[in-house]
């Protein structure tokens, strides 16, 4: 039982806050290792997601990294933006525990689908970053991984590029779901009543407006 006392905070934290901000802390809550906020058990719970990689609640994607080392991670996309900027970008976690805050793997500048990030959340397991025998990968406060170190690179690299892979699909998604919509659906039929050349036009406008 770990107790503290005389806390001296300048602001309250919200209790579902700060439920969901240990949520994040752990892999492993379950019934074999639980934590409580005044006699509550936390419960870790997915949001409500517009897209999910891989599809289906509490499904994980196993991927091998440049170095040879597995990982396994999730990524999901809500359907209006993450009030919560905490709950925004990966969280990698090694051996159960947090090793990373949310991050985007530094991503910076000129991606397709940037703004996608507010929407953008997920967790990546990486418990190789625990493997070694020298140096200690995890930076003291416990919540940054030593990006720099050779045996981290490689998952920083997949990052950056799973990030870019993920908005450009979360934009694709999105068109194609605002095009299937009843109302452009009905648009579009309407078109097909114009001389071919407009028809051709009006369709590359309605493809623009709805990738916007």
């Amino acid at each position: 039982k770990i107790i503290l006392s005389q806390l001296k905070l300048s602001r309250a934290i919200p209790e579902e806050q700060f439920r969901r901000g240990l949520a994040r802390r752990f892999t492993i809550l379950s019934s074999d290792f639980t934590v409580h906020i005044n006699a509550k058990a936390i419960k870790k719970e997915e949001l409500d997601f517009e897209f999910r990689f891989p599809e289906g609640k509490g499904k994980w994607q196993t991927e091998t990294l440049a170095n040879k080392y597995q990982i396994k991670w999730w990524a999901g996309f809500c359907k209006t933006p993450i009030q919560d900027e905490e709950a925004r970008g990966f969280v990698v976690y090694v051996r159960g525990k947090m090793a990373q805050t949310p991050w985007f793997f530094d991503l910076s500048g000129g991606v397709w689908g940037q703004h996608g990030l507010q929407y953008l959340t997920g967790e990546i397991v990486a418990d190789f970053l625990d493997f070694t025998d020298g140096q200690d990968l995890i930076a003291t406060d416990r919540g940054t991984v030593r990006w720099e170190e050779p045996m981290a690179a490689p998952l920083k690299e997949w990052g950056v590029k799973k990030v870019k892979e993920l908005l450009n699909q979360w934009v694709d998604k999105r068109q194609k779901k605002k095009i299937q919509s009843e109302k452009v659906k009905h648009y579009l039929e309407l078109s097909q009543n114009l001389p071919e050349r407009e028809s051709h036009i009006f369709r590359s406008f309605v493809d623009k407006v709805c990738a916007i």
